[in-house]
């Protein structure tokens, strides 16, 4: 199983996207949470510890022996906690592939003047948080 944890779901992701993220067999769509500009480092490390009890209760969940990943994109603070405390999480969390997907960027001056970007998904890449 992927859980996708981004403000990406994966109705939208391209077909190249699905096809490697179907290694992983099952993806679940969990929403990245709204990090508030004014929140300071205590609530963000708050918000990341709570991110991680819900991931795994969802891996508790899943059916044994599978590989899972976690597909980790979004609000940099709140994505830097998650992984500082997954380096020292227990079972489910300290079995879990941590991934962020790749993408070529192409940009398109338009003639009025505003840049248009295209983003090409290329592969997913394999964070280590141990």
């Amino acid at each position: 199983m992927l859980l996708n944890l981004s403000n990406h779901p994966s109705a939208r992701w391209q077909a190249v996207q699905l096809q490697a993220a179907a290694a992983w067999g099952e993806v679940v769509d969990l929403p990245f949470p709204v990090v508030p500009p004014e929140a300071d480092e205590a609530e963000v490390m708050a918000m990341a510890r709570a991110v991680l009890g819900g991931l795994e209760a969802r891996l508790r969940a899943a059916p044994a022996g599978e590989g899972h990943a976690v597909h980790l994109m979004g609000e940099f603070s709140l994505v830097a906690s998650i992984w500082y405390l997954a380096r020292g999480a227990r079972p489910p969390l300290d079995r879990v592939t941590w991934l962020v997907s790749t993408t070529e960027r192409v940009a398109e001056v338009q003639p009025d003047g505003t840049k248009r970007s295209t983003f090409t998904f290329v592969r997913f890449r394999e964070v280590p948080v141990r």
